[in-house]
């Protein structure tokens, strides 16, 4: 029986750090739009709309060899870009994409199917494979801002 309690209690403990994490309100203003491009660069938009288990967890976000920031839950990143081939890598999940110039491109970090937060509950070990880690979606524009609504601005500041 006792054994009983201390799993509850330790389940408990687990779930109200989740609520806690998931209370922070990282990030800048909320999402009121896309900017229009300058005709020379792209605009890259990569966001993270929220899932309970990953929400303390902020992910690195790379775009070629820069670090570009990192995403907290429910936030986004606004990058500018040249035209042309990139590597989009956030936390350690690649997605190849062209910019062109004049547009806005979309991706979406997917990680309603990782294991990567559940295993962040239960150990201090992350998940390392790709598919624990999540997925990137390219989302075209309409889908995207639909998504977006209620997101919060980690571009900020950069």
């Amino acid at each position: 029986m006792q054994a009983l309690r201390r799993i509850a209690t330790a389940l408990c403990a687990i779930c109200a750090a989740g609520a806690v994490a998931g209370c922070a309100q990282p990030g800048g203003p909320f999402f009121a739009g896309v900017q229009v491009p300058p005709r020379v660069q792209g605009h890259l938009y990569i966001y993270r709309p929220s899932v309970w288990f990953t929400a303390g967890a902020k992910l690195p976000v790379k775009v070629g060899t820069v670090r570009e920031g990192e995403l907290a839950d429910n936030t986004y990143l606004r990058i500018a870009l040249a035209p042309g081939w990139y590597i989009v890598d956030v936390n350690g999940v690649i997605q190849r994409l062209q910019i062109v110039a004049g547009r806005n491109h979309f991706i979406e970090v997917d990680l309603s199917r990782s294991t990567e937060g559940l295993a962040a509950l239960t150990s201090n070990t992350l998940a390392t494979t790709l598919s624990e880690r999540g997925v990137l979606h390219v989302r075209d524009e309409a889908e995207a801002l639909e998504r977006m609504r209620g997101l919060r601005d980690e571009s900020v500041g950069r």
